[in-house]
């Protein structure tokens, strides 16, 4: 199940689920990720809850504390994959998707924590 807050990000991952021909398996609903204390019906079916590239959403601290905590009462296995805003990698892969990150993240006046925070 994937949630989003943009209608349209929802409607074009949902033509790329049929395309695919998974609608059987794969869903999409229509919710705010930062605030899921009521959590919906079919989200009780939700075996993995990912994240991919949502720190930023989550921060302040105190509010990305508050956040994972709801998220781990809502799904009982939680996966977070957000980059951080500095890394000890030094591939030249990495360097480029950092900076890629940090370009997208400055243009949207989103600030990206770093490791040490």
């Amino acid at each position: 199940m994937g949630i989003d807050i943009a209608q349209g990000a929802l409607d074009f991952a949902a033509d790329e689920v049929a395309e695919d021909e998974l609608s059987d398996r794969i869903s999409f609903a229509l919710d705010d990720a930062r605030n899921l204390t009521t959590a919906k019906p079919e989200y009780e079916k939700v075996e993995l809850l990912t994240c991919f590239m949502m720190g930023h959403d989550f921060w302040s601290r105190e509010n990305c504390v508050r956040n994972l905590r709801e998220l781990s009462r809502t799904c009982a296995s939680f996966c977070s994959g957000t980059p951080p805003g500095r890394s000890a990698s030094r591939t030249w892969t990495s360097r480029r998707s950092r900076s890629g990150s940090r370009s997208g993240h400055d243009m949207m006046a989103t600030y990206v924590p770093t490791i040490d925070e």
